[in-house]
């Protein structure tokens, strides 16, 4: 890629974000932010080029994207992601899907290309038994995973109406340092309590990760070598178990029995009770619902083949444990 070249980023200040800003300027792009009120409020890298927007406002991105070669789409609404309440639906319907199109119809009207960061939690929990890729069907399970998979349909409508260039990445669990919270930084407090629920026969089932630097990697060659109008999912490439992702929480936290082995009945309870506190009091982030149990139990067997073969995407982080001590 030139040094040259020049990119907007929507997100720039969140997670996933803040590692792409320092990616692209390390590199040598000229990076331009899409920020609410004060950058420097919100820990803009000071080498980006601020331009004020809101994704709930269509008409404040206006001339944000242009001159740039590419937009790099990373804000969403991730808070309570597992939230299940109307209001929960809204919000995220409201950022996740009308946000995205609004970023990607300024993508559109300069024409350039969009590269959009999508979820698994678009896909849901898939099939109980077999590998699923890309051509997978969607069955998400929470207001999230339904918000990003109509952000998904968005993008590609509009691709497949020819106004439109874009590549859809689509990670699942990213680990890495400088998140606030998450599941990653909630597994690793709760190992440190020896708190980890395990459901009872869940020990094997496959969870995937991807660190950081890998999805930043990953979303660059969407950018270059992405076919308009797919979905690349991205993770390590690796099967690791929950028993593996569990036990290496431990060590990180320093606790030698980081988790508790209980059967799914009390838990299936403890989730509904939750869901109904959060109900009652939408400021509540349940610590478990019925959507997340699901994806405890579940295994989830995902293949990376189409981003090895057609971005040239190799994962270069693959132990673990590794990952969840720099996400500390």
């Amino acid at each position: 890629m030139g040094s040259k070249r020049s990119a907007l980023v929507t997100g720039a200040t969140g997670f996933v974000g803040r590692h792409l800003v320092t990616r692209l300027l390390e590199e040598g792009w000229r990076v331009r932010a899409l920020v609410r009120g004060d950058p420097a409020s919100r820990n803009l890298d000071e080498r980006a080029e601020p331009v004020a927007g809101d994704l709930t406002r269509p008409a404040s991105l206006s001339g944000a994207a242009s001159g740039v070669d590419v937009l790099f789409h990373a804000a969403c609404a991730t808070a309570s992601t597992f939230a299940s309440d109307r209001e929960a639906e809204r919000l995220f319907m409201r950022i996740n899907r009308d946000g995205t199109e609004a970023v990607a119809r300024e993508a559109a009207r300069a024409s350039i290309r969009l590269v959009h960061l999508s979820s698994t939690a678009a896909m849901g929990i898939g099939p109980e038994r077999g590998v699923v890729d890309e051509e997978t069907p969607c069955r998400p399970l929470s207001p999230y995973g339904r918000s990003k998979l109509a952000a998904e349909e968005v993008v590609q409508e509009l691709v497949r109406d020819g106004g439109l260039e874009a590549v859809i990445v689509r990670p699942c669990m990213v680990a890495g340092p400088g998140k606030r919270g998450g599941e990653v930084r909630n597994l690793i407090r709760m190992a440190g309590l020896g708190l980890v629920p395990i459901v009872l026969g869940s020990e094997d089932a496959v969870k995937p990760i991807v660190f950081v630097d890998d999805l930043v990697s990953a979303v660059l060659l969407a950018a270059e070598h992405g076919t308009s109008g797919k979905v690349y999912l991205i993770h390590d490439g690796m099967s690791h178990t929950v028993r593996e992702i569990v036990e290496a929480a431990g060590r990180v936290a320093g606790r030698k029995r980081p988790s508790i082995p209980v059967p799914a009945l009390p838990l299936e309870a403890a989730a509904a009770v939750f869901e109904a506190v959060h109900k009652r009091v939408p400021s509540f982030d349940p610590p478990l619902t019925r959507g997340r149990l699901d994806l405890l139990r579940a295994t989830r067997r995902i293949s990376i083949r189409r981003a090895r073969e057609e971005l040239r995407y190799e994962p270069r982080w693959t132990d673990v444990e590794e990952m969840l001590r720099l996400s500390v």
